[in-house]
């Protein structure tokens, strides 16, 4: 014969064993304390000659947006890497600048892609979120213990609670959107 047991679940705001209210991570206020201390957002793009004006000045739009939302909504260290295979204009550079002062990291991450480069500017964008460590103007600002989130320019934080499960002991978090 075959002996099963479940473990009853405790519905949400429960007494603990501590007799504490249990009160799930994402239903906490956000803890910006925590955040400003120990979150990083790595956000970066490619600035391309295959891009039209149009383009690049949406791109650059949406950069400043989602930096303001996870800034302002989390208050999260927030980094913006610029790849580029051409140069920037100079509208474009003082919406950049603009970033830079309001997040405080702006890094151009490539001048110009070297003809032997295995990658192309968009690739290097991709990759180069993921590197944020690597990063000589950022590295030694990071610590051991520090959450690195990595995201598009287009993601737009709405729901800035969603930081909070970084508190967990879990070592890593996917979000599907």
């Amino acid at each position: 014969t075959y002996s099963c047991s479940f473990r009853q679940r405790k519905p949400s705001g429960m007494l603990s064993k501590t007799h504490l209210k249990n009160t799930p991570l994402l239903s906490q206020p956000v803890n910006k304390g925590f955040n400003r201390e120990k979150v990083w957002v790595s956000m970066s793009f490619c600035y391309s000659s295959k891009m039209n004006q149009n383009e690049t000045s949406d791109l650059i739009a949406k950069a400043f947006l989602a930096t303001a939302l996870w800034r302002k909504l989390a208050d999260v260290n927030v980094v913006l890497q610029v790849f580029n295979d051409t140069n920037v204009r100079a509208a474009d550079l003082e919406q950049l600048k603009l970033i830079e002062k309001r997040t405080g990291y702006l890094i151009f991450a490539l001048k110009n892609t070297p003809y032997n480069c295995l990658c192309d500017c968009a690739l290097q964008a991709e990759i180069g979120r993921t590197l944020l460590h690597r990063q000589p103007a950022i590295s030694s600002y990071l610590q051991e213990d520090d959450i690195v989130l990595t995201a598009t320019v287009s993601a737009f934080l709405s729901k800035p609670h969603i930081v909070n499960v970084f508190q967990s002991k879990h070592s890593a978090w996917m979000y599907i959107s």
